[in-house]
């Protein structure tokens, strides 16, 4: 429990230096000479040098009495500003011999000489623990101060000083919206006056601000603990996040960026800047990233090749002519679509499971070696062909707005969806894929079609086609949507073949053409000396009345040209002569079914 609490004491301190300190190079980890901490100035008879025992990071000072009692250090001058409140910190710890007293203190240089502003001194000292001397400090006046540092003891006594730090006690915070999300967070409090303690924010690892109207983030450079930011859906134009270098979660999307600098956030996993106004994304110092979302920018170029961890990578609705993502093998899934891409290689990408690459200008994709690929987008492309006979994993297939004239899925036993409509296919054979549920095959030159082998199907749109047969007799017909389900335009389609013939006449009667029957069989209407080629309907043009001779039926059905239905007659199969009655329907064309059993005829009536 001891040394937990310990390690928490410790991360609390990290914390709090982690944020600006005003005192230059105070942690002494930086030293040109061995003798001599840069920005550091020593007592001439003094002794100093630099040790790895340090309160946090990797060295500290060691001050020596060499001569005398004393020893001193001062700092260059730096700028403090009038009215603001400051943390002053220094941490000490024993290293040999004996001292009486450690002055801490912040001097100044009104006139010829410096003088003390404040100081505070500590008499008691430890070998094992590092003690920490703080104060506050606000400044009257705008002016430039220095840290001095004294040392009293014992010739040849040595202590260790480390982590001098002069930090501003509140930070900036100068958007309303921002400092109220932080109050409804917990993390401030009271009513927004501008600012927020640091200390409250600094250990603070994950925030979300996402639509809270923010258009200005300043203050989050003392987050200095932040993993995880989430900023998305606000009104920021710019944003500084070159202390948060402990960021690894970054979502900024759906904002107005124009740039956005993360060159010292080497931490970072996943990136989400979509939807912002970014001509240009330097990712290079990023080699983390495993995901990357910049899509709907306004980039031309993005160098992925340092991002070898890249396992999901969306660059879509961007302006990109060129991608290279040789160096990307761990990628599973990428969205490149809506962008200029010619070409598009993906030889090397093995693990690929997605690959959206639509609305391009692409003339071939070569898809052979990915094996593992389950979901691909090539539509709106400029292919003449498609080869995804080794691609035995694929789910969902878009390849619809291309000049594919042949394709063949009798491989692709997994397919679930395929959507391959506005092509020049002559054929689709989809009687190998039994998990289809979806077939969009509209606009082609398909002569047959049929998807009795095909159960869960209950989506299809076949319209505009050459169809000359078409089976839907798949025992799910009832299920089917009908939003985008239609098969209508195919002038050479008089029989589709179906579950139900009533179900159909019913609720799919405008899925059709009107001169097209629903029937359970339509290979017996299409024998050219079908009993109803004798049928005699006249007179036609009639003004109602309407003979029907020399054929048994049971039942006679009215469509208009809408495919609707407006009237229906029950006859007596008995008799091969009946009379009906149009008269009360608006004059125009319609079709009049002729029934028998399971089979069915569509005679056209006009109505004068």
């Amino acid at each position: 429990m001891k040394t937990k609490l310990l390690l928490l004491l410790l991360l609390a301190n990290f914390s709090i230096y982690a944020q600006t300190n005003l005192v230059p190079n105070g942690n002494f980890e930086t030293w040109s000479v061995s003798s001599k901490p840069d920005n550091w100035f020593q007592y001439f008879s003094g002794y100093i040098s630099k040790s790895t025992d340090a309160q946090n990071g990797l060295s500290s000072i060691n001050m020596m009495v060499a001569s005398g009692t004393f020893n001193f250090i001062n700092t260059d001058y730096f700028p403090v500003t009038a009215g603001k409140t400051y943390i002053v910190t220094m941490y000490h710890k024993l290293a040999k011999g004996t001292f009486s007293s450690v002055d801490f203190s912040l001097q100044h240089k009104p006139g010829t000489f410096k003088e003390v502003i404040i100081k505070k001194s500590d008499v008691v000292f430890s070998s094992t623990e590092w003690r920490k001397i703080e104060f506050e400090y606000t400044p009257t006046v705008s002016e430039n101060v220095e840290v001095d540092i004294w040392t009293t003891g014992s010739l040849n006594s040595e202590i260790l000083v480390d982590n001098v730090s002069v930090i501003d006690k509140y930070t900036s915070i100068p958007d309303i919206n921002f400092e109220n999300k932080l109050i409804d967070l917990g993390i401030d409090s009271g009513t927004a006056d501008g600012k927020v303690l640091t200390s409250s924010i600094s250990s603070v690892t994950s925030l979300d601000v996402s639509r809270s109207s923010i258009s200005d983030l300043t203050g989050i450079e003392n987050f200095t603990s932040l993993q995880t930011l989430i900023a998305s859906r606000n009104s920021l134009i710019s944003v500084n996040l070159s202390k948060n270098t402990k960021l690894t979660y970054l979502d900024l999307g759906t904002n107005q960026l124009t740039a956005l600098d993360l060159n010292t956030n080497t931490a970072l996993d996943n990136l989400d800047c979509q939807k912002n106004k970014l001509t240009a994304l330097d990712i290079s110092n990023n080699t983390s990233l495993t995901r990357l979302n910049c899509a709907s920018n306004a980039l031309t170029s993005l160098n992925v090749t340092a991002n070898t961890l890249l396992t999901a990578l969306a660059t879509n609705t961007n302006k990109i002519t060129s991608l290279n993502i040789d160096s990307n093998l761990a990628l599973q899934s990428i969205n490149c679509g809506g962008n200029l891409l010619t070409a598009l290689n993906v030889d090397k990408n093995l693990a690929l499971k997605s690959l959206w690459c639509g609305s391009n200008k692409l003339t071939s994709l070569n898809i052979n070696k990915n094996l593992e690929l389950s979901d691909l987008n090539c539509g709106i492309n400029e292919l003449t062909s498609l080869d995804v006979s080794d691609n035995k994993k694929l789910v969902s297939l878009v390849c619809h707005q291309n000049k594919i004239s042949i394709l063949n899925v009798s491989q692709n036993i997994l397919l679930e969806q395929l959507m391959c409509h506005y092509n020049e296919l002559t054929s689709i054979d989809v009687l190998l894929n039994p998990e289809l549920y979806m077939l969009n095959c509209h606009f082609n030159k398909i002569t047959d079609l049929d998807i009795s082998k095909n159960p869960k199907i209950n989506e299809i749109s076949c319209n505009d086609n050459e169809l000359k047969s078409l089976n839907l007799k798949n025992g799910n017909n009832n299920n089917f949507d009908l939003v985008y389900t239609t098969f209508i335009n195919n002038p050479n389609l008089t029989c589709i073949t179906v579950d139900d013939v009533t179900f159909s006449n019913t609720t799919w009667a405008n899925k059709k053409d009107a001169s097209t029957v629903y029937s359970l069989n339509c290979s017996v209407l299409s024998v050219e000396d079908s009993v109803f080629s004798k049928a005699a309907i006249y007179p036609n043009p009639t003004k109602g009345e309407l003979n029907i001779n020399n054929i048994a039926l049971d039942k006679a059905t009215v469509y208009n040209s809408l495919g609707q239905l407006v009237k229906s007659f029950t006859l007596n199969n008995a008799n091969t002569d009946y009379t009906i009655n149009l008269s009360g329907l608006p004059k125009g064309i319609y079709y009049i079914y002729l029934i028998n059993g399971d089979t069915a005829s569509a005679k056209k009536v006009i109505i004068e």
